[in-house]
C-alpha cells in the first residue's frame, strides 16, 4: 500500500506542476502581448515640433512637423532648397526639436555668424571663434578641437565641456553664441 500511495502522490505532484507551469506560461504570454500592445500605442502618439526654416529655401517660414523628423524633412516642408543653396554645410540628418531654427546657407555665404551677430559654435572656424568677447586664441582652438572630436554642441551649455571654459566664461559668452 505504501508504494501505491507514493506513486499516487508523485502523479498528483506532476499534474500540479503541469497545471502551474501552464498557468505561468499563459500569464507570461498575456503580459508579453500587453507589453507589445502598449509599445505600439506609445509609438503611435507623436509630439509635434514647430520649427523656423529660413535662408536658401523656396518658402521660408514656420512649419509644424513630427518630433523626431530630420532637418531634411523641414527643408522639404519649406518647398525644398532654392537655387544656390549649400546643403553640404548643414547636417540634414539632425533630428529636429520644437523651437529649432534651421538656416540653409547659400554657396559662399558665411553662416557661422547669424543675423543677430551670434557666432554659431557648431560651424565657426577658429578665426571666427576668436571674435567672441572673452575667447582667446587658445580657447578658440580648444572649442574647434573639441567639436572635431565630439561632434556638434547640442545646446549652449555643452560648451562648458571644453577644458578652460567654466561657468564664469560661459556667463560672459552665452549671449554671443548659438548652436543653430
Amino acid at each position: 500500500m505504501n508504494k501505491w500511495l507514493k506513486l499516487l502522490l508523485v502523479i498528483v505532484l506532476f499534474i500540479a506542476v503541469g497545471i502551474g507551469g501552464t498557468a505561468v506560461q499563459k500569464f507570461s504570454g498575456r503580459y508579453t502581448d500587453l507589453n507589445r500592445k502598449s509599445k505600439l500605442v506609445s509609438t503611435e502618439i507623436n509630439d509635434s515640433a514647430t520649427v523656423h526654416v529660413k535662408g536658401a529655401v523656396k518658402n521660408a517660414g514656420t512649419y509644424t512637423l513630427t518630433e523626431g523628423d530630420r532637418v531634411s524633412d523641414a527643408i522639404k516642408s519649406a518647398g525644398g532648397a532654392s537655387d544656390g543653396a549649400d546643403l553640404d554645410r548643414i547636417n540634414l540628418a539632425r533630428v529636429i526639436k520644437d523651437g529649432d531654427e534651421i538656416f540653409v546657407p547659400k554657396s559662399g555665404e558665411d553662416f557661422s555668424i547669424t543675423p543677430s551677430g551670434a557666432v554659431n559654435i557648431n560651424s565657426a572656424d577658429v578665426e571666427t571663434l576668436k571674435t567672441i568677447p572673452g575667447i582667446s586664441d587658445t580657447l578658440a582652438q580648444k572649442i574647434y578641437d573639441y567639436r572635431a572630436q565630439n561632434g556638434n554642441f547640442e545646446n549652449l551649455e555643452d560648451i562648458i565641456k571644453v577644458k578652460g571654459i567654466g561657468d564664469k566664461t560661459f556667463a560672459k559668452i552665452k549671449s554671443y553664441i548659438t548652436v543653430q
